[in-house]
């Protein structure tokens, strides 16, 4: 047993089980063990490796679609290009590298970034070294001005709960005690009266998750796209109106049980586009229809940048840039796992490659 283990069992027995969500935050952010704040997660050395990291050629392209997107807005004279959850800021340091061919869009960005994590900003920080930048504490202090946002495996990590709809009575899925005081997963009823309005919960026995912190971002940012032009762009794991149970946890790349070793392994769960996308046109920005990471980067030209990257580099490191390709796209890789959704102000010119029109 380790450290944050004891304190979590010592938590249940005085206030009771935990709500999942309640849990992955204690895990995650907890300000001396969570998994956030005492490691580096990213890379071959830790438990998982994101599409940056994968190859330069991911943040380019992001780089030329932020861009384009700026140049659809009007070329603001000053905005903001926000990261949620930079990770190392490997994204942001090939974004602004691959976008020094257009100076004009570099004097005019200000660069925002938004985390929690200890370890990773002293990252950014290096990484980052030379560029301007602001770190954000909260969502809050957003400045209110034209924003280009990139939200690349954020929303997985934002902590959920589980509910199971049977019998005509609703069951949360918490984190309790056993007999001999180790903790386990159970379910307990509850009154989550505003669940029935959902359309996913009118069939029997339905096993459904939910993220607050997901839709308060979504609101919060929403809130700012009603304000001023921009879009949001989220890239993550997940799918559309998931009813299945997607919590999971990683460990040196490798999956294992959500509930072994809390603080030293990673939490997430698989992100649910499709009430994301709902939740922006109830808070009144327009979301784009939802499509796979492979579509999105092939129309950004992605082999096309790869096979211009072919020809300055050594036959040795060839094959390695034709693994990361993929892995960025291929249907058994990120390639279809991965999607994409961009929600941009509700009054503002449609967004290359996505389409806006949901008839």
């Amino acid at each position: 047993m380790n450290r944050l283990e004891y304190i979590i069992q010592n938590k249940i027995r005085k206030s009771g089980p935990l709500s999942i969500s309640h849990y992955m935050e204690i895990c995650l952010f907890h300000n001396r063990y969570g998994y956030y704040m005492k490691k580096n997660p990213i890379g071959k050395t830790g438990d998982f490796t994101t599409s940056p990291e994968i190859s330069q050629v991911f943040g380019e392209l992001i780089g030329v679609w932020m861009i384009h997107t700026w140049s659809t807005m009007g070329e603001p004279k000053c905005f903001n290009i926000l990261e949620l959850g930079p990770g190392r800021g490997t994204l942001m340091k090939d974004i602004w590298r691959s976008t020094k061919f257009c100076p004009k869009f570099q004097k005019a960005a200000n660069i925002l970034l938004y985390d929690r994590s200890r370890v990773l900003i002293e990252d950014q920080e290096v990484n980052l070294e030379g560029v301007s930048v602001k770190w954000l504490k909260s969502l809050k202090s957003i400045p209110k001005k034209p924003t280009i946002s990139i939200a690349n495996e954020f929303f997985d990590a934002l902590p959920i709960n589980q509910f199971l709809f049977k019998n005509n009575t609703w069951f949360e899925k918490k984190v309790a005690l056993n007999k001999n005081g180790g903790i386990r997963f159970d379910f307990f009823k509850t009154d989550q009266v505003e669940l029935l309005k959902d359309p996913l919960v009118e069939k029997k026995d339905v096993f459904f998750e939910r993220s607050e912190l997901q839709i308060e971002t979504i609101k919060y940012l929403s809130e700012i796209l009603r304000k001023v032009i921009g879009c949001l762009l989220i890239i993550d794991y997940g799918g559309e109106y998931g009813q299945s149970d997607t919590l999971q946890g990683m460990y040196q790349n490798k999956y294992c049980h959500f509930l072994e070793r809390p603080g030293d392994i990673d939490l997430t769960s698989h992100v649910d586009f499709g009430i994301l996308s709902d939740n922006a046109k109830y808070f009144g920005t327009t979301p784009s229809k939802i499509v796979t990471q492979s579509h999105f980067l092939t129309k950004m030209g992605v082999f096309e940048r790869f096979e211009k990257l072919m020809q300055f580099l050594p036959e040795n490191r060839r094959l390695t840039q034709k693994l990361a390709l993929n892995k960025l796209v291929a249907e058994d890789q990120m390639g279809t796992l991965f999607k994409v959704l961009a929600i941009k102000s509700k009054d503002s010119p449609n967004i290359y490659p996505f389409s806006f029109d949901h008839g």
